[in-house]
């Protein structure tokens, strides 16, 4: 009874009325906050991606083993599961290296990662001359 009547009292001095307010907006509010991590998150991991693909661009002017540009590109992926990235190195021309880095990125706000699906795949690509010692000019 006497909480019955502190319920009454409360619904009419708007303490009710601000509860339900903030149980409304609550959810809003979190994930706005989480989403806004979530995008940070993104784009850290675009600029990440892309900073490895110049590292591997780098390491493969001097040398065009697949193995030592892989391992320079995924050293660089600071904050990254630098297994689950893809490098790839191509040559477009005879004086030209090119490295492509792949990186499955996957969202953790629930709602966004049901909107996004399996995440979003960042790639960084990176071209750089070689050095003339591999170009086979010798000087």
């Amino acid at each position: 009874m006497k909480a019955l009547r502190e319920l009454r009292k409360a619904a009419h001095n708007g303490l009710g009325q601000a509860m339900i307010e903030f149980a409304v907006t609550i959810p809003i509010v979190l994930l706005l906050f989480f989403g806004l991590i979530d995008f940070g998150r993104a784009a850290y991991t675009a600029a990440v991606v892309q900073w490895a693909a110049q590292e591997g661009a780098r390491v493969g002017t001097i040398t065009l083993d697949q193995t030592e540009v892989q391992a320079a590109a995924q050293g660089r992926l600071a904050g990254l599961r630098a297994e689950d990235a893809d490098v790839l190195l191509t040559l477009p021309d005879a004086t030209t290296v090119t490295v492509q880095v792949s990186y499955q990125f996957e969202f953790v706000t629930p709602m966004i990662a049901q909107i996004a699906g399996d995440g979003m795949l960042m790639q960084g690509t990176a071209s750089m001359i070689m050095q003339p010692a591999l170009m086979g000019t010798g000087s």
